[in-house]
């Protein structure tokens, strides 16, 4: 493989760039400002080209893969740049776009010019899930699910984001929740879906609950109350066990006759603590180290098909 080109000198960035070193992968560094690459090169010993893509003077079949480790608001423009380049491997932060009408424009030019895009919710390389794969298969498969996307008033307007992606932030953060569920159940066949409260902070709702049936017959449902306390949850049913995921990165199970619910300690989390959770992974299989895994990136086309499940839940469009 030819060298990767790696979009973005913010901390996301940092967290693929320590991965990318310890793979032994060639690969380059584009940012915007010239304080973001100063820090980046201090902080992981890489330098990174200032003034975006552009500046960097890429020239055709340069790279054969990019990852886009940069803010949702950029990513279509920066994904489409890099396709005219001729770099047909790429790695997308999620959700890809924060409009359908932007995201359905890249995929189609996706098509036009062969180009793979992924887009990147490492939480399906998480130990704990990988783990999950595998006892729910033992277990004759899922019956029912339950997960909960309650955001952080608080932490989120203290971030330093850009307002597009606050504006969004069901799309651009919550959607990290309900893929992981509908990884785990497939995509639903029926739905419903009851959201409503206004916000100051965002133009998201307040409140959210829902319930349905999934292709693969999973019943589930959800709820979260964003001015309310909660977290992240998702809860598995086989006929053996509950799989609880809260936190995410941990899996908790509770055995059939049970009320007990414990850590499973058999998972490895080596590589979830050594590196950003489940990014390890992610990463390796999009360049082509874990070909076993391949399954678990998710295409741009699939996200595509998402957005209308998306806007349902949120009670929204995102035009």
């Amino acid at each position: 493989m030819k060298r990767v080109l790696l979009v973005g000198a913010g901390n996301i960035a940092r967290d693929y760039a320590k991965v990318l070193k310890n793979l032994g992968v060639a690969f380059d560094v584009v940012g915007r400002s010239e304080e973001g690459c100063r820090k980046f090169a201090q902080d992981t010993g890489v330098d990174a080209i200032p003034g975006g893509v552009q500046a960097a003077n890429i020239q055709a079949g340069q790279y054969d893969a990019a990852i886009l480790a940069i803010d949702a608001s950029q990513l279509v423009c920066v994904a489409s740049e890099l396709m005219e380049l001729g770099v047909s491997h790429l790695l997308v932060e999620k959700p890809g776009a924060i409009s359908k009408a932007a995201f359905s424009g890249m995929v189609e030019k996706a098509k036009n010019t062969s180009t793979n895009i992924y887009i990147a919710y490492n939480r399906r390389f998480y130990a704990s899930v990988i783990q999950a794969e595998q006892i729910i298969e033992a277990d004759g498969g899922l019956k029912s699910m339950y997960f909960e996307f309650t955001e952080w008033p608080h932490t989120v307007t203290k971030a330093g984001l850009p307002e597009e992606t606050i504006q969004n932030w069901f799309l651009c953060n919550s959607t990290h929740i309900v893929d992981m569920a509908f990884y785990f159940g497939g995509v639903p066949k029926q739905i419903e879906c009851f959201s409503d409260g206004k916000q100051t902070w965002t133009d998201e709702h307040e409140r959210f609950v829902g319930a349905g049936i999934t292709e693969n017959d999973v019943f589930f449902h959800y709820g979260s109350n964003w001015n309310a306390p909660g977290r992240w949850r998702v809860e598995l049913m086989t006929q053996n066990h509950r799989l609880i995921f809260a936190p995410i990165e941990k899996l908790q199970i509770q055995n059939a006759g049970s009320v007990k619910v414990e850590l499973l300690e058999s998972v490895d989390y080596t590589l979830d603590t050594e590196y950003k959770p489940g990014l390890y992974l992610e990463t390796a299989t999009f360049l082509g180290f874990y070909p076993q895994f391949q399954s678990k990136l998710k295409t741009a086309q699939d996200q595509l098909n998402m957005f209308p499940l998306y806007e349902k839940i949120a009670g929204r469009e995102y035009c």
